[in-house]
């Protein structure tokens, strides 16, 4: 053989040689094409990596979507998977999935990352249980269904691509719970926790990524578990929609709910205590904490449980509520006759009402109609209500205002006069209409209250 031709040869070979080189350098930087793989729960374990559990029977990889439905329980309805190893998949989704439990059992090298995110519109219960440092989400978005974490959750980011990463959304239709008083850990550059749907339990949120991150509500917030602590470390932002649900057993730490908050927190809408049947009047407690500044005010404040109301007060650093009877319109922790001195007060101006309870707003022990159950406003049927419940002496049983005297009458439940009647009533109506407008100077709309000066009740009643 020639030179010639051995040199033919060899270039041919070392071009093949080159050519395979590159095909599988190309092969292993194109990514394999993400695979949709479904629970069937068909396996001799309920382990995550026992491909028959799956169907394709392979094990969902660090790309693929996991899928959990409707059948995927079998016929128990009761799902369970066990982590016994590291597992990493792109995207966990739960479709109108029954209840799923996650564990680890007895070991602690099960770890579940996710990648993209965890999609849960689930028609059951997600528990997600097992030994520390378990689950590490880059996201998470819930739009219905119940998501139970009974131990530590990571809400990592670490795929700043993903356009939720570090964020956790509870839509209207979710439930979000912590148990065991566990900690849920925020990353990324601005972590989120936005709540349109229903947050309760025990634990601590933590907010710190890499800049202070926000606790959102526009849901309802419950701490506790009858009762008991929710903290959040990062700052708390609840608009007009949002609500926070505290209940009260006792004036004993312990026995009511606690809000700690070491940010800033910026305040709207509603403050609902549900009290416990005995709990009695003249009671305080500490109910909200704050490490940083306050902007805003609840807009309203609702009581439930007994006849009593509490009212919210807060500073700088903390929230207090006290109980009082229900019509103790002056706040002195008894109920007489100068009380109606205060409801017509307030009836005339509620600002100079507010000035004379030291910005306690008058609706929280005044709204009272019909038969306990507020109606959003102070008006003369609430105190037509107040009246009816028999909850003020007779004449000249308390108190010597000439205001009193216009409702004393031949009976033991003080009746208001006509002329009261007709002045009430007109006031009242011109304040209605100027609701449906803009606030009126006399009935200010209730989240415009604490932005007003406030008059003093000798201009009110000059």
């Amino acid at each position: 053989m020639t030179n010639q031709t051995i040199g033919f040869f060899g270039n041919f070979t070392a071009r093949w040689a080159s050519a395979g080189l590159l095909a599988v350098v190309w092969l292993l930087a194109v990514p394999a094409s993400a695979l949709d793989i479904t629970w069937v729960g068909s396996g001799n374990t309920q382990s995550w990596d026992d491909p028959f559990n799956w169907s394709p029977q392979t094990v969902p990889g660090r790309l693929d979507q996991a899928i959990f439905n409707e059948s995927s329980a079998g016929p128990t309805g009761q799902g369970q998977v066990q982590l016994t190893a590291p597992v990493e998949v792109g995207t966990l989704l739960f479709d109108n999935s029954p209840d799923f439990t996650f564990d680890t059992g007895l070991t602690s090298s099960g770890i579940l990352t996710v990648e993209d995110e965890v999609l849960y519109n689930g028609a059951g219960v997600l528990h997600l249980f097992g030994k520390e440092n378990v689950y590490k989400f880059n996201a998470l978005h819930q739009t219905n269904g119940v998501i139970e974490v009974g131990t530590k959750l990571y809400i990592t980011a670490h795929n700043p691509d993903h356009s939720d990463a570090g964020i956790v959304n509870v839509g209207p239709g979710g439930v979000f719970r912590l148990r065991n008083d566990v900690n849920m850990f925020f990353d990324g550059s601005l972590p989120k926790f936005l709540l349109e749907g229903k947050f309760e339990g025990n634990g601590t949120v933590d907010l710190r990524g890499n800049e202070v991150g926000q606790f959102q509500n526009s849901g309802r917030l419950v701490p506790g578990a009858s009762p008991g602590t929710v903290t959040i470390e990062g700052d708390y932002i609840q608009s007009d929609e949002g609500e926070l649900y505290m209940e009260i057993d006792g004036v004993q730490k312990g026995d009511f709910d606690l809000l700690v908050v070491t940010g800033d927190a910026t305040l709207a809408g509603n403050l609902n205590f549900e009290l416990n049947p005995d709990l009695e009047e003249n009671e305080f407690i500490e109910f909200m904490q704050l490490g940083g500044t306050q902007t805003g005010q609840f807009d309203q404040v609702s009581t439930t449980g007994n006849s009593n109301v509490f009212m919210a007060t807060g500073s700088s650093s903390y929230f207090t509520a006290e109980s009082y009877n229900l019509g103790d319109m002056d706040r002195d922790h008894d109920t007489d006759r100068d009380d109606i001195d205060a409801m017509v007060l307030g009836l005339r101006n509620q600002l100079a009402y507010l000035t004379l309870t030291a910005g306690v707003p008058l609706w929280e022990s005044g709204d009272v109609h019909p038969s306990g159950s507020p109606d959003g406003d102070f008006d003369f049927d609430d105190v037509a209500e107040l009246v009816g419940m028999e909850l003020y002496p007779p004449p000249g049983g308390g108190g010597d205002s000439p205001l009193a005297g216009d409702f004393a009458a031949d009976t033991q439940v003080p009746e208001p006069s006509p002329g009261l009647l007709l002045l009430v009533g007109g006031v009242v109506s011109a304040s209605r209409r100027g609701r449906r407008g803009e606030a009126s100077p006399l009935y200010p709309r209730k989240r415009d209250l604490h932005t007003r000066p406030a008059e003093t009740v000798k201009d009110v009643l000059a």
